[in-house]
């Protein structure tokens, strides 16, 4: 399997089981659950499912402490907690966990207000609909979560047709579906839920729920490459969305330690600055800057074994404006590997011909200083949404 394949088979397994995990949470907030379901969930091992993230460990542990006592009024117990938390039923004192966007979003907290009437939107624009025969309004967590599952089986779909453009598009639906319709209200929801419930499962889902969306935000996110040079510290906002094979590469080398110590090889004043060549490792500054020979071969010709497919000409935002970071390639497209350059000024006529993955964000007057010679310290990836 090349590289390329590898990175979409990747890609599409991480995006199965996050829609996987959606639809398990929409399913547990829209109604009580039954006895097989019970019995299912007591035989999970939620071990593995946290992502890493505490918050959810912490949630997934709760409900497995309380399904390991279940006994036959386990069921009950949970379908009055749902009534009484969800649907406010005998909650006469305190504020009912109703899971829609509009009661926390809006000023009368009332249901039917504009965070339903946005939401209704996107989903037309996508052509998804709930069912007619449930007679609830669209923003319920339920839906809301429904619908990020259909975008990432829908990505999917589109990645194994190799349709780039349109994975991407739901990629970015999304994205923006996370920023505007659960990270706005899911807090909110959850405390509600911890101030409401009486059992300790649906106090766990609520810790699940709330680690889940903002792990999603960081998923989602692009992340921010910090290369460390001999001039200094420069941060550049990687196009995961854009260019995401082109990114996950950059990433996959950084962490892996490719570029540590290598040299900028390339300088052509107000144009660009390049670097990322693996023959450059064992030369000395002097020795780069000189245009010396490497033992490893001339600078500028090596690589890391494996060649990229341009994205050049699917990626919606690929503008070499000033400080923009992109992969230099030889006369073949799709000949990308490791090496990459930064704009040295706006070079509007490489558009149709390289891809760009990232923007300066930080520390173009770092990357200005640089020259042939100077030295890739390190690079560090991390998250824009950290």
């Amino acid at each position: 399997m090349d590289e390329n394949s590898e990175l979409k088979s990747q890609l599409i397994a991480l995006n199965e089981g996050r829609a996987a995990l959606y639809r398990t949470l929409a399913h547990l907030y829209f109604t009580e659950v039954s006895e097989a379901q019970v019995e299912y969930m007591a035989n999970q091992d939620f071990a593995g499912m946290s992502g890493g993230d505490p918050l959810i460990k912490e949630g997934f542990e709760d409900i497995r402490r309380y399904l390991r006592k279940r006994d036959t009024g386990t069921r009950q117990e949970l379908a009055v907690d749902y009534a009484h938390t969800f649907l406010a039923a005998g909650n006469y004192e305190s504020f009912a966990a109703t899971p829609y966007e509009s009661v926390f979003t809006s000023q009368t907290g009332l249901l039917m207000q504009d965070a339903r009437d946005e939401v209704y939107k996107m989903y037309c624009t996508e052509h998804v609909q709930p069912s007619e025969t449930l007679h609830t309004p669209e923003d319920h967590v339920t839906f809301e979560f429904e619908f990020v599952a259909t975008l990432l089986e829908r990505t999917n779909d589109a990645l194994r047709a190799d349709e780039v453009e349109e994975a991407l598009r739901y990629a970015r639906t999304a994205q923006e579906f996370n920023e505007k319709h659960q990270l706005n209200w899911i807090d909110d929801l959850c405390d509600a839920v911890m101030d409401c419930a009486q059992t300790r499962f649906y106090r766990g889902l609520s810790k699940v729920t709330r680690g889940w969306v903002h792990l999603e935000a960081t998923v989602m996110a692009d992340e921010v490459a910090v290369l460390e040079t001999s001039r200094g510290t420069i941060r550049v906002r990687l196009d995961c969305a854009g260019a995401p094979v082109h990114a996950a590469n950059f990433c996959e080398l950084a962490s892996a330690g490719f570029y540590d110590g290598l040299k900028f090889h390339r300088y052509v004043p107000g144009f660009v600055i390049q670097g990322g060549c693996p023959n450059t490792r064992d030369m000395s500054p002097e020795d780069v800057a000189r245009g010396g020979m490497g033992p490893d071969g001339r600078p500028g010709t090596g690589g890391p074994g494996y060649r990229i497919h341009e994205e050049f000409s699917s990626n919606p935002n690929n503008s070499h404006e000033d400080g923009a970071l992109a992969m230099a390639r030889s006369a073949d497209p799709n000949s990308a590997g490791s090496q990459f350059y930064f704009c040295l000024g706006a070079q509007p006529f490489l558009d149709d011909g390289y891809t760009v993955f990232g923007q300066t964000i930080e520390g173009k007057d770092v990357i200005a200083q640089l020259r042939v010679g100077d030295v890739i310290e390190g690079i560090e990836i991390e998250n824009a949404a950290e």
